[in-house]
């Protein structure tokens, strides 16, 4: 059973060194890393231990973040990573997104590249299709606009996403791109082959595609 992170915090940070502190910080950022690697690397469907990895995860980085304000208020300085400051980057520059694109399917299921953009406050959105992929002309995005589409994506942190997964021990299967455009032009890519971030399904319930 986990605790809330306001009881984690009060009985494993507060009253704490700034040293002992970062010390629990480390250890948090050491078993978030080992949770990701895990998830990306076994097939979701064989997890059934509870509390699951997903959870487990999202509970620790909730962890983090209270250690680090507790650890700040202390006195302490917090240094970000290079990771966590391409993470806080990426959530920075979620205002300024302007289109997004998913591309997903594979040889035998067809393929499917999905685009929305924004109209004002309103989604917009394109289909194309390859390989066989139908088109069943459903109705997408109802009941959402910019604001919530934007929420959904920020609470997905991609910024913490590598920029490409491969298995190259797999043939054919399933391939995936995503881009990200900005108001000034800019881009983010993300790539995968068979591979897929720990939270990849969250992207395609977002975007509404079926795996």
């Amino acid at each position: 059973m986990m605790i809330s992170p306001e009881t984690y915090v009060e009985s494993e940070i507060k009253g704490k060194s700034k040293e002992e502190m970062l010390k629990k910080i480390r250890g948090l950022k050491q078993e978030i890393g080992r949770l990701r690697n895990k998830l990306e690397n076994i097939d979701i469907e064989d997890i059934i231990i509870e509390p699951s990895p997903v959870t487990r995860l999202k509970v620790y980085k909730d962890y983090l973040r209270y250690a680090i304000k507790e650890y700040q208020a202390a006195g302490g300085e917090y240094r970000m990573s290079h990771k966590e400051k391409k993470a806080a980057a990426f959530d920075a520059d979620i205002e300024n997104i302007v289109s997004v694109e998913l591309t997903y399917g594979g040889f035998f299921g067809g393929t499917e590249q999905r685009k929305v953009y924004f109209d004002g406050d309103d989604i917009k959105y394109e289909r194309k299709f390859y390989n066989g992929a139908g088109d069943y002309d459903e109705i997408l995005f109802l009941d959402m606009d910019k604001k919530s589409f934007l929420e959904e994506l920020a609470n997905i942190h991609i910024g913490e996403w590598k920029h490409e997964y491969d298995d190259p021990d797999t043939l054919d299967g399933t391939q995936w791109e995503l881009v990200i455009e900005y108001s000034n032009r800019r881009r983010r890519s993300y790539w995968g082959s068979n591979a897929y971030p720990y939270n990849f399904r969250e992207l395609l319930e977002l975007m509404e595609m079926e795996e």
